[in-house]
């Protein structure tokens, strides 16, 4: 049976499911292009393995294909997407899964160019990340894109999984050429066959008062916790 595709984008209300399926209540909830996305990924053959949430305040989606998963997540009625490689039965390992518009940037899109372009609602919250993008015109690309990097796990799953554990507290990252740089938040960039990342420090939300420094994982010569003083990872 086919799905009924709503039209058009959705308001800021938040409507909580009580009980039932969260792919059929996205038809009702998402924009019309999230919608046909998701369409096409069951279209395609990906699976929906898991579901989680209750209502557009937090929920997620999430699908597997043979060598990729594909995240979806509605955050304060915001819709979002996520991919990983599937390099075992786990749905993405720490520091595994890519944003949408890190991919993009990857694959050479122009996200500055479709910034304002987006659906928002009455209150004129952007709907759909990243703003303008057509998932439904991407998303064949980047599940291709995540599958491709499936021979190439990541090497630095220590380091990354310290920041990844430290989000929204303050940590002091040195490098190998002696600088240090102070750490809130991160976002990952991994290169298409390169097991290291490019992290981007403090701009995921962006914090006051604070530089927004970018570094690759394989620069890092130690992580600190600045309130104990206790050295978290050093590098051999």
């Amino acid at each position: 049976m086919p799905f009924s595709v709503a039209s058009g984008a959705r308001s800021g209300t938040i409507t909580r499911v009580v009980s039932g399926d969260l792919r059929r209540y996205a038809e009702t909830a998402a924009p019309a292009d999230v919608v046909h996305t998701l369409e096409w990924l069951e279209a395609a053959g990906l699976t929906l393995t898991q579901e989680q949430g209750t209502s557009t305040f937090g929920m997620y989606l999430l699908y597997s294909a043979p060598r990729a998963w594909v995240r979806v997540v509605c955050d304060r009625s915001q819709w979002f997407m996520d991919v990983a490689p599937r390099n075992d039965e786990r749905p993405g390992s720490v520091g595994a899964w890519r944003q949408l518009d890190v991919v993009l940037e990857q694959l050479g899109w122009d996200l500055k160019a479709t910034s304002g372009q987006g659906q928002r609602d009455r209150h004129g919250n952007q709907l759909q990340f990243p703003d303008g993008v057509s998932w439904l015109s991407v998303v064949p690309e980047v599940v291709e894109w995540a599958s491709s990097i499936q021979d190439a796990p990541p090497a630095d799953e220590v380091q990354v999984g310290i920041l990844a554990e430290r989000q929204g507290r303050l940590t002091v990252v040195e490098m190998v050429w002696w600088s240090k740089v102070r750490v809130f938040n991160v976002r990952l960039d991994y290169d298409r066959g390169d097991g290291y990342a490019t992290v981007w420090a403090n701009v995921s939300p962006g914090v006051d008062d604070e530089e927004s420094p970018h570094f690759r994982t394989d620069h890092i010569l130690s992580i600190t916790d600045p309130e104990t003083d206790e050295v978290l990872f050093t590098r051999a």
